[in-house]
């Protein structure tokens, strides 16, 4: 015989708890800036109990941060089992996320594509983590600032110029052909790192 096909079931937040014997610890702020750039796009999963609160088993820390948001109700698939069975996939749920691991060279070719695309938001990495990971992938020298390092003179405009500790350093995260690209542009337009590309951001903004 078939079995039924779980179905996901919209409720209250009033009528679930976290599993109290959960000894994960989650990032809310991750998970909340998550549930507001995308939503919930999986449902968190609660053993039925006889009567509310139900024990969440796997999805905790989505409910924590769906009420740190003000979220009334969530996406909820029941699993109905024993209380031994509920530990077991609470554990299960918790160490198969610690088991894991990433393709550090495709996280940073994914990760490199999002930044340059201003689309991080929402995925828990800020562009410090992908320089670091670009670092890690022998991408970016230890100590590198960017690709700009790489290119030209990044000294004061001339001796007259603002005193050398005025300067700022500009990073930016790219793929290697992106990255040769860009360079080849900057040569082309002449004169220092700064100037160069100084040049290049008015031509663009219509304010040369």
């Amino acid at each position: 015989m078939t079995e039924p096909v779980p179905r996901v079931e919209r409720v209250t937040l009033d009528t679930l708890i976290p599993h109290p014997r959960n000894p994960r610890e989650g990032d809310i702020g991750a998970i909340s800036e998550s549930l507001r750039t995308f939503g919930q796009y999986r449902p968190i999963v609660v053993q039925r109990r006889p009567e509310p609160p139900h024990h969440i088993v796997a999805g905790s820390h989505t409910y924590r941060a769906a009420a740190a948001l003000g979220w009334d109700a969530i996406d909820v698939l029941f699993v109905d089992v024993d209380d031994e069975t509920a530990v077991r996939i609470m554990v299960a749920d918790n160490r198969t996320h610690d088991v894991g691991r990433d393709d550090d060279e495709l996280l940073a070719t994914l990760l490199t594509e999002l930044a340059n695309a201003n689309a991080l938001d929402g995925t828990a990495y800020g562009r410090d983590d992908v320089d670091e990971l670009l670092r890690i992938t022998g991408r970016l020298a230890a100590g590198a600032t960017g690709f700009l390092t790489s290119y030209g003179k990044a000294g004061p405009l001339n001796d007259g110029g603002p005193d050398p500790g005025d300067y700022v350093t500009i990073a930016f995260s790219m793929l290697p052909h992106e990255r040769d690209e860009v360079v080849a542009v900057l040569r082309s337009a002449g004169g220092t790192q700064a100037e160069a590309l100084l040049r290049i951001a008015r031509e663009w903004s219509g304010t040369a």
